[in-house]
């Protein structure tokens, strides 16, 4: 067995034959060559002055020119010269890219010192973002103190509307959003309206008071008369309800009803007229 020798240029130690693993200073060892490597505080470049990593505390350029001091304390590595992404000791990564103290029981990530952005999963944030309560009230969006109860799902209502509700109770009505009470609603669905805390079926036939399933007709507005599933629109002069799409069955101030028809009577006196003008 004989030895070679290392013929690459300004390398001290070969893993094998044109191979170089460690190089004499100024230069690192890439790829199995040595490049001059003059940029401060870096470990490694991959080719003549050019870092793919920076030594502790440093950030590399996004160039690979120079590597620049991590200046934000506590900070163990920087993505950017301002903006770190790991933190040492106790101290949390805030959402601005600092480190600060985290100290809030529930808490994902803190913005600031002690200043919650974000509390973990079955905890709700306080509106001065001090504090996580925990919220385990099921079908309960958002807590404003420790399983106390400020706003419900969809179908569901606070139990004691609003003051240290412990519960979410399932709003029964049909086609309700959310309750003030179980049985009384303030806000439906899109199909429907809200009608005395009741949610009625949102009617799109013309002249329909009130819709059952499926947009069928039970109640029309005075001046249209139900049939089958729509409203007929009474358009007999004078009338104000109609059996039928021609015959009145009653009329108007100041006319007569007389066989389905309604009159105008402008004889003085007259309650009711027999024909047009004839008392």
């Amino acid at each position: 067995m004989s030895c070679t020798p290392c013929n690459i240029s300004n390398c001290t130690s070969c893993a094998w034959q044109g191979y170089c693993q460690t190089c004499a200073t100024p230069y690192t060892a890439s790829g199995g060559t040595c490049y001059l490597c003059n940029i401060p505080n870096c470990l490694i470049c991959s080719a003549a002055n050019y870092c793919i990593s920076c030594a502790a505390y440093y950030t590399l350029d996004p160039l690979g020119s120079f590597c620049t001091n991590c200046s934000i304390p506590n900070c163990l590595g920087c993505s950017s010269s301002n903006v770190c992404n790991n933190c040492g000791g106790s101290m949390f990564l805030s959402t601005m890219g600092s480190c600060v103290y985290c100290q809030i029981g529930g808490c994902a990530q803190c913005s600031y010192t002690n200043i919650c952005a974000q509390c973990n999963a079955l905890y709700s944030l306080s509106a001065d973002s001090t504090l996580c309560f925990q919220c385990n009230i099921p079908n309960c969006l958002q807590c404003t103190g420790q399983n106390v109860c400020g706003s419900c799902a969809a179908g569901y209502s606070l139990n004691s509307y609003g003051v240290d509700s412990t519960s979410c109770d399932q709003c029964d009505i049909t086609g309700c959003l959310s309750c003030s009470s179980a049985n009384v609603c303030k806000s439906c669905l899109s199909t429907y309206t809200l009608n005395n805390g009741a949610c009625i079926i949102l009617c799109t036939i013309t002249g329909c008071q009130k819709c059952t399933a499926n947009q069928v007709c039970s109640t029309c507005f005075t001046g249209y008369i139900i049939n089958s599933s729509s409203c007929i629109l009474c358009n007999k002069i004078g009338c104000t309800n109609c059996s039928s799409s021609n015959v009145c069955s009653s009329c108007l101030s100041g006319y007569s009803f007389s066989n389905g028809n309604c009159l105008i009577c402008n004889v003085s006196g007259c309650l009711n007229c027999l024909v047009s003008n004839i008392c």
